[in-house]
């Protein structure tokens, strides 16, 4: 059991240096991570994926300091009652920003 669990530490931590190096060498572009596409055509900033990405990385290292706080392996942690409304707050405003976009400005605006 042991040996299996250093096992899946070690290929973990493999991904996440082979995701990491291929960042930082630009092999993974995060270019336009935080942009989206206006009525016109132009990238511009995106504060609903802003918003998603920072309460999606909260979130997750909220649940791997419960994992850290109490590493029962026979179990996962208990989420607190706050992070399904949460991530389906933030997933809500980010879908309404496009969907305001994409669909209800050109209604408003008469263009497709």
């Amino acid at each position: 059991m042991t040996l299996g669990g250093w096992a899946g530490m070690v290929l973990l931590f493999g991904f996440l240096l082979v995701v990491v190096v291929k960042i930082l060498t630009g092999v993974v572009s995060m270019t336009g991570l935080l942009d989206s596409v206006d009525g016109s055509g132009r990238r511009v900033f995106s504060a609903a994926r802003l918003q998603m990405l920072l309460v999606t990385l909260y979130v997750a290292v909220e649940y791997l300091r419960a994992v850290a706080a109490n590493p029962n392996v026979n179990s996962l942690p208990t989420l607190p009652d706050w992070v399904v409304p949460a991530l389906a707050g933030s997933q809500a405003v980010y879908l309404g920003g496009k969907t305001y976009a994409m669909v209800i400005r050109p209604l408003l605006t008469g263009r497709k």
